[in-house]
């Protein structure tokens, strides 16, 4: 029996999982749900509702006000042509990283 990649274990383990079937989502179907109007995303296996943790909601919020305090604190000393390309950059790694960070929940988050 072949012993599965590290890189797989590593995906597995951080990537939103199904309450209900245990589906692990890979990057491309969070990105996809994470587009969707409604605050509900739907597994694609079992095509039940899952709704973002509370947890997974507050660290992506911390996220985005750190994200905002570094590109007003780096843009007081960074000149002005390059603040556009560093608030970007961070906008795409914050967009790359959010997927890791979801977290899924069977309850509808009270806010």
């Amino acid at each position: 029996m072949t012993q599965p990649s590290k890189t797989l274990f590593v995906r597995r383990l951080l990537m939103p999982v199904c309450k209900k079937c245990s589906h692990h989502w890979s990057w491309t179907e969070t990105v996809k749900e994470i587009f969707t109007i409604t605050k509900s995303m739907t597994c694609p296996s079992c095509k039940a509702i899952q709704y973002t943790s509370n947890k997974s909601r507050i660290v992506s919020y911390l996220m985005a006000i750190v994200v905002i305090v570094l590109i007003l604190t780096v843009g007081t000393f960074l000149p002005s042509p390059f603040l556009p390309v560093f608030s970007s950059l961070l906008f795409v790694l914050l967009f790359l990283i959010y997927p890791f960070i979801l977290s899924l929940s069977n309850e509808k988050p009270y806010f």
